[in-house]
């Protein structure tokens, strides 16, 4: 699979990690998987499943790319570090993220509310436009989620070498926001839409945020994943 395509799956990745918290570690912490559902136009009619799991500081992500095979991705805050799994391929790439991204930095990237709201999923939503460097998303964000579950999320978005650096989605971290459909668009083509299903709390083992032993990991210089909005 070619770098693009990494590439895209961590753009789904940081839509799903964007859950706003207002501490790091809150004393009542989220441990579970949150479950999406993911439709990539490209790829065909049917919806894909991705999953996050959390515990501490450490996340996991699982997606099912169809034919392409299961990706995964594994963050962990302690030692800053990711790594991608592509089961298709039985190869890995990691690379080290920084401590935590400069949320002052201007991207360029904005934010709008449009002063829609709207019942989605089953939460209380409200729509805005995010817009960074081509690519617009059409989020509806809601504050509705369960305290615990959006702290759980804030490192990951401060670390991730995407939402990370975007300032338009970390301006919805700072009002309290958590997206529950976002739809990615580029130029005129909808390149994904991200449905939020279900949060499921539940005690993970610490086996799940390993990166299984027999795949070879590349290192990857983090520079190499400038493009990939």
């Amino acid at each position: 699979m070619k770098l693009k395509a990494y590439s895209f799956f961590l753009t789904l990745a940081a839509v799903s990690m964007m859950l706003a918290p207002k501490h790091a570690l809150a004393q009542d912490t989220f441990e579970g998987t949150i479950h999406y559902s993911v439709g990539i136009p490209a790829m065909g009619d049917d919806k894909m499943a991705m999953s996050t799991n959390i515990k501490g500081q450490k996340v996991e992500i699982d997606m099912d790319l169809g034919a392409m095979g299961g990706q995964h991705i594994y963050m962990d805050k302690a030692s800053h570090t990711l790594t991608i799994i592509m089961d298709g391929m039985k190869t890995g790439y990691s690379m080290d993220i920084p401590a935590e991204t400069d949320s002052t930095v201007d991207d360029g990237s904005t934010l709008t509310a449009t002063g829609k709201t709207d019942n989605i999923n089953g939460y209380k939503a409200e729509e805005y436009l995010a817009t960074s460097k081509g690519v617009n998303m059409d989020l509806w964000v809601t504050a509705d989620l369960p305290a615990n579950v959006r702290e759980a999320m804030v490192n990951t978005v401060k670390n991730n070498p995407q939402s990370g650096k975007m300032k338009a989605l970390r301006g919805l971290v700072a009002k309290g926001l958590a997206p529950i459909r976002t739809t990615i668009v580029k130029g005129d083509q909808t390149v994904a839409t991200v449905d939020l299903v279900k949060i499921e709390p539940k005690s993970l083992s610490d086996a799940i945020f390993t990166p299984p032993s027999n795949i070879t990991v590349t290192k990857m210089d983090p520079k190499m994943m400038g493009g990939m909005h």
